[in-house]
């Protein structure tokens, strides 16, 4: 509860970028900074061994998950090994090479779910970024020169709920007294996030039973919700930020639409191959519609189907989705 001078705060980004495509990881991380404090017995930690302890479990999570979905053969969209790190394919005789391109991946995912301190380029101010510190579950401080960390308040509160994972239940990620919690005490946080979810079950909702993909429309729904934040929020500092992924959206769908044209009259392979790159090339609003239906399924707000390539959404937890639209 101290007041810390030399504490990083959250820079304020108003959603969950499309870099954290689950929320479980984080969870993982609350234990992890729980068993850190049991050992040393003191409530702050050495942010380099908290980082370390997390990946470890996650990385132990994720093997037995992946295990699991092989010989039940689940579907990709019901994976609940999605978010959490990939385990090598081999552990032992690893190469130069081999062992510096797993140092490199452990410390991205590190960075992105756990954190990492940041100059922002709008202010020149130093923040601590990553999907833990957008759910504000940890505090972040220097100490004697080194990064150290310990819960807030909502870490705390996360950490006390029971969660299916742990107590042996692999099939899901979260229990629904973890998803009121998650929703009303992290989400709420984040207005953006909030308006895009709002958007999605509203439109999942308006096409129930018609068995319709509505990918497109989510997209557009997407656009809107930024399109408005921004006229909303003309003083957030990140607004000339979110501005940029409106117009760089806009601007890969117009020639996404170009491109289809064209190859209908091209004949030339190379050319195709050049047209194919730029109809495939994602839109920024698409990663984040990515990211954030990931996220839904996974609180179990909507059910996640896909079908020959096709995604079908419907709604789930009826309680969940009233508290999301109270928030």
């Amino acid at each position: 509860k101290r007041n810390l001078s030399n504490e990083y705060h959250y820079d304020g980004w108003p959603l969950l970028f499309n870099h954290y495509s689950r929320i479980f990881p984080a969870r993982v991380a609350v234990l992890a900074l729980a068993d850190c404090m049991s050992s040393t017995d003191k409530e702050e930690v050495y942010f380099e061994k908290f980082t370390e302890t997390a990946y470890d479990l996650c990385e132990e999570i994720a093997k037995k998950q992946i295990q699991r979905e092989k010989e039940n053969d689940i579907s990709r969209e019901n994976k609940t090994s999605t978010g959490l790190p990939k385990p090598p394919e081999k552990e032992d005789n690893l190469t130069e090479k081999e062992k510096e391109k797993q140092l490199e991946y452990e410390n991205r995912y590190k960075e992105k779910y756990f954190g990492r301190v940041k100059r922002s380029r709008e202010d020149g101010n130093e923040y601590f970024e990553g999907l833990l510190s957008a759910l504000n579950l940890i505090r972040a401080f220097k100490k004697n020169d080194e990064l150290h960390v310990t819960f807030t308040k909502e870490g705390k509160k996360l950490f006390n709920e029971d969660n299916p994972t742990f107590n042996g239940d692999l099939s899901k990620v979260f229990s629904e007294k973890e998803g009121i919690f998650i929703l009303k005490n992290l989400f709420s946080e984040r207005k953006l996030e909030i308006n895009l979810m709002k958007s999605a079950i509203n439109l999942i909702k308006s096409k129930e039973g018609l068995n319709e993909e509505i990918v497109g429309q989510l997209d557009e729904a997407f656009l809107i919700q930024f399109e408005e934040y921004c006229d909303s929020n003309k003083k957030d500092r990140h607004v000339e930020r979110l501005r940029d992924i409106v117009e760089t959206h806009k601007e890969i769908l117009v020639k996404r639409k170009k491109a289809k044209t064209d190859k209908k009259t091209v004949t030339d392979k190379v050319e195709k191959e050049k047209l194919d790159r730029i109809i495939k090339k994602q839109t920024p609003i698409e990663a984040i519609r990515i990211g954030t239906m990931g996220r839904m399924a996974e609180l179990n707000l909507v059910e996640w189907e896909i079908s020959e390539g096709k995604s079908y959404f419907k709604p789930k937890n009826q309680k969940l989705i009233d508290i999301l639209k109270d928030l």
